[in-house]
């Protein structure tokens, strides 16, 4: 699919058709016309209705072979100028609206535009934007937009190896409409299979299923964590389904979508303050915790948060790796905690190098040891970090003290 910007009509979208074509791709464009004077907010109101008419006809058009429910039959769409804003805003407004990839050029989409929110929404599976410092006409948008700062000049503020960035630095805002181009950026992405992950909250699970969850949580532990200590003082079943009638969202597991199987987990406890020093102090064992210290993500005021374990499934093959599950995972546990803001401070203990390894780039610093020389991490989020601290993080991480500036 396509859709053009503010004053091209279609003309682009012909040259782009028979570049489709001469790769034995379907191209579908949507064509609204020049606007002119017309991109006042209710004019972009009508617009992005017109858009979803559009694409519900096309999605349901029998000569295509569309199916918008599996990840793999879903369309992809180029978007350039104010056609990727008209884009985003149907998105957002319709959730229902799903593509494989986004490609971008020449958007006037804002730099800090929340991908995250559609990827974890099941609304698309990757973006592939252009940008170049010399495409000056996209500065105009801040009067459409409202931001002077656009992902062609600046970037995306969100960093992903699902937002893919690519640096064409000589074009200006028309330059990318040539077959070659076209044929080239197709051929690198257009290809790649779409992510099969989905997130599953506790919350969403009833005892049954997620005692089958904790069967297949067991098998990857046995795994990845092969510290005897460790596995001297595991969390029983008992114990765990009584921490899940507290709080079940303490509990937030990756799987393949098509498969149901668990590829990887996270399990964060929010906690008072005297069950988080102590921990951090060395003098309570996470199997200790009990749940009249564990508290309501929904109810309480502030918390603090034990990170007791991340583990990601060994041996994945195929186009979903290792490092795309732990960033899908990381991706969703972060948002979900950036939009409570309720964080004080956060610990784990590094039970393993990769764990350290994740501490540290999550901006934690070794605190202590306990009693196996296993090193115990904390972070304060309440206390400002220096450019040097964020630059020391990771990208998520680095994302997410970002944006919860307090």
């Amino acid at each position: 699919m396509s859709i053009h910007g503010w004053n091209s009509n279609r003309d682009w979208q012909l040259i782009l058709t028979r570049s489709i074509n001469a790769i034995k791709l379907t191209s579908i464009p949507y064509v609204y016309g020049r606007k002119i004077f017309k991109i006042f907010p209710w004019h972009l109101k009508a617009d992005i209705s017109k858009f979803k008419d559009w694409y519900f006809n096309a999605a349901n058009n029998k000569n295509y072979t569309i199916d918008i429910s599996k990840p793999y039959h879903r369309p992809s769409i180029i978007a350039h100028s104010l056609g990727s804003y008209i884009l985003v805003k149907t998105l957002e407004k319709y959730p229902e609206i799903k593509f494989d990839k986004i490609f971008l050029v020449g958007s006037i989409i804002p730099e800090n535009y929340d991908w995250f929110k559609l990827i974890l929404n099941d609304q698309v599976s990757s973006i592939v934007y252009e940008r170049s410092q010399k495409d000056w006409v996209v500065s105009l948008s801040f009067l459409i937009t409202g931001s002077p700062k656009t992902c062609t000049r600046h970037g995306f503020l969100q960093k992903s190896s699902f937002i893919i960035e690519t640096n064409v630095e000589h074009f200006g805002h028309g330059d990318f409409n040539y077959e070659e181009h076209y044929i080239s950026m197709f051929k690198k992405y257009i290809y790649e299979k779409p992510h099969q992950l989905r997130i599953v909250h506790g919350k969403e699970l009833s005892k049954q299923q997620i005692l089958s969850k904790f069967s297949q949580t067991i098998a990857i532990d046995n795994e990845v964590y092969d510290d005897k200590v460790y596995q001297s003082s595991p969390i029983t079943t008992d114990k765990a389904l009584r921490w899940y009638d507290t709080e079940p969202d303490i509990w937030l597991f990756i799987e393949d979508n098509f498969t149901k199987e668990v590829l990887g987990y996270i399990n964060a406890v929010p906690v008072n303050d005297e069950t988080y020093n102590a921990f951090i102090n060395g003098t309570l064992k996470e199997s200790d915790i009990e749940p009249a210290s564990i508290l309501s993500y929904d109810t309480a005021t502030d918390y603090n948060l034990l990170i007791l374990s991340i583990a990601i499934k060994r041996g994945i093959e195929g186009q979903t790796t290792s490092a795309k599950v732990l960033e899908f995972l990381m991706m969703s546990f972060l948002y979900r905690h950036l939009n409570a803001c309720k964080i004080k401070r956060f610990g784990a203990v590094g039970w393993t190098r990769a764990g350290e390894n994740l501490c540290i780039g999550f901006g934690m610093s070794s605190v202590k040891k306990d009693e196996n020389e296993h090193p115990i991490f904390e972070c304060d989020t309440r206390i400002s970090k220096t450019t040097d601290e964020l630059n020391r993080m990771n990208f998520m991480a680095r994302w997410f003290f970002n944006k919860s500036k307090r």
